[in-house]
């Protein structure tokens, strides 16, 4: 098929599209820090690799991120802040405490 953008499914290792879905297994059970291999002879799963990898780089950032902002509001004094503001009742046994001292 030379020339050709497409592949036939005798160039698609069956062995290598094991081991991704044991990766999307692994990563669907929450191991999140599997990746794909991206070093294999044919680009097309390489291209799929390469893509299945960035996005699970993208999700790590957001979750980061996510996690970051719920430490921040599980503070304490966050959760006095957002009491006082909005009524909200602080989760944290803490803000409770500086709550009652605060009167």
């Amino acid at each position: 098929m030379a020339g050709s953008n497409r592949s036939t499914p005798e160039e698609h290792s069956p062995e290598r599209i094991r081991e991704f879905v044991a990766v999307i297994e692994d990563n669907a059970g929450g191991d999140l820090g599997r990746r794909m291999n991206e070093d294999v002879d044919d680009e097309a799963l390489a291209a799929l690799a390469r893509a299945y990898n960035d996005m699970l780089d993208d999700w790590a950032d957001r979750f980061e991120s996510v996690d970051e902002f719920g430490g921040w509001l599980a503070q304490p004094d966050q959760q006095v802040r957002w009491h006082e503001a909005t009524g909200y009742f602080p989760v944290h046994e803490r803000a409770v405490s500086q709550l009652d001292r605060e009167g």
